[in-house]
């Protein structure tokens, strides 16, 4: 099997091409698009899917665990739905969240005028996962 390492393919077209078992670490598929591509059996561990766009999808027994926001499923936005599940199942989770905005969080309510907290993190902000040891070391 052909090894691709440190290869700039952006831009390249893959079509009627099998990529069956092969793996994909550090790779950036930002832009990407798939059209009538099969992911079934497919594991993302520590990856940010921030403005993903899904249409005419199917998913069944699919699994997610992390940080999730402002996901919308057929029109409906579940995130409340599953914090609220969450919050009855582990009463303590509730009691750990901050009762006033973080600092950073203050600042960008009175520079916007809008009250609204900013949604992206700052320029360059990793999310805690894709930093922790155990991703740095390929571990999961």
């Amino acid at each position: 099997m052909a090894d691709f390492i440190g290869e700039d393919l952006s831009g390249s077209r893959f079509e009627r091409v099998n990529l069956a078992g092969s793996q994909f670490e550090r790779i950036n598929l930002s832009g990407a698009e798939f059209r009538a591509s099969d992911v079934v059996l497919t594991r993302f561990r520590g990856v940010e899917m921030s403005g993903v766009m899904m249409r005419g999808v199917a998913l069944f027994d699919v699994d997610i665990y992390g940080e999730i926001g402002n996901l919308t499923i057929n029109g409906v936005d579940v995130g409340p739905l599953v914090n609220t599940e969450l919050d009855r199942r582990y009463p303590e989770r509730a009691k750990m969240r901050p009762t006033t905005p973080p600092a950073s969080a203050r600042r960008g309510m009175s520079s916007s005028g809008s009250g609204a907290a900013p949604s992206n993190g700052p320029a360059g902000w990793t999310p805690s996962f894709c930093t922790s040891p155990s991703m740095a070391s390929g571990h999961s």
